[in-house]
């Protein structure tokens, strides 16, 4: 791999600071191009510095603005050059490093360019050597991007109106159980369905077991609201939230076959999960009764005590 050249566009009264730059680059692997290291007597400066060496051949134009730079006309050419060759060659970069002169006190041209400020007594050198090294390579400190979660619609089966009415329900959920949230039918027309369409796709919902309709005489469509059901979390929840009750159910289970019996308070003490996730886990462990479950109301988990039967261990050896 080549290594990445770099002219190092300076006035000469900055230079102490500019050659101990260009040390760092150089051991840092980056051809860093110092006039004092380049030039012989008899060279062109102009064919040297701009035409055939160090601009024309550099992928990167560093330059060192401070209030010696901004005044000097060598400097300037060079910055012109540098321009030209950036309007023609796609990716060829212009850095500034602002040092003893603000940023609003540079020229306009440099400015507009996101710049690396140097302190006045260069304490922060190692900082900006290392921002210059990662600029001039492309690298960033952007944390790598994940894999996007999976998203599993292929058996969910709703049409997009009965979907957008499930999800709210779910985001809606304290507790992940049925009837919480109760919705208005009146609050369900801030979705801009229509009417008609959103009628259609409650008894959608209802069909499916997700929705209990509540009917009242002189309401609108004759519904005065919906409930959500128990189904409703263990087979959506994997879209809204995330995880998968089918897939906590076991350790559930797991926890009640080595424990015989648990209540749920027991549960949540030993697993750790807020109610609005565990409670989805045990109502797919009782619809599909893999547990024996008190049918006690609680205002706050599906079933208050959960024992082990037969079924549970099978679920278990079978699904693990």
């Amino acid at each position: 791999m080549k290594n990445p050249k770099v002219f190092l566009c300076h006035a000469h009264e900055d230079k102490a600071f500019v050659r101990e730059l260009a040390k760092r680059l150089r051991e840092k692997g980056i051809d860093a191009w110092l006039d004092e290291w380049e030039l012989q007597p008899g060279d062109s400066l102009r064919r040297k510095i701009i035409d055939e060496g160090g601009i024309a051949d550099s992928d990167c134009f560093v330059i060192v603005v401070t209030p010696n730079s901004i005044k000097s006309n060598w400097v300037n050419a060079e910055l012109d050059a540098a321009f030209i060759k950036w309007t023609n060659k796609q990716g060829y970069k212009i850095i500034p490093i602002f040092w003893k002169l603000s940023i609003e006190d540079a020229p306009l041209t440099l400015r507009t360019i996101f710049g690396i400020k140097a302190e006045n007594d260069l304490k922060n050198l190692d900082e900006v050597v290392m921002k210059l090294i990662n600029s001039v390579l492309g690298l960033s400190k952007k944390p790598p991007l994940g894999e996007p979660p999976v998203i599993e619609t292929k058996n969910i089966g709703l049409s997009h109106n009965a979907f957008v009415i499930a999800r709210l329900l779910c985001e809606k959920s304290e507790s992940g159980r049925k009837l919480d949230p109760i919705i208005k039918w009146e609050d369900l027309l801030v979705l801009e369905i229509s009417e008609d369409e959103l009628e259609e796709a409650l008894y959608e919902l209802e069909e499916e077991g997700f929705v209990t309709i509540h009917k009242a005489l002189g309401a609108p469509r004759g519904i005065s609201s919906i409930g959500a059901n128990d189904s409703l979390f263990w087979k959506l929840d994997p879209i809204v939230k995330g995880w998968k009750p089918s897939k906590d159910a076991l350790k559930v289970a797991g926890l009640i076959v080595n424990k015989g019996s648990l209540s749920a308070k027991e549960l949540q003490e030993l697993i750790k999960w807020p109610v609005r996730r565990l409670n989805p886990a045990i109502s797919f462990l009782v619809e599909h009764g893999y547990v024996l479950a008190s049918k006690t109301l609680n205002s706050k988990f599906v079933s208050s005590w959960l024992s082990c039967t037969p079924k549970t261990r099978m679920f278990l050896r079978h699904k693990l």
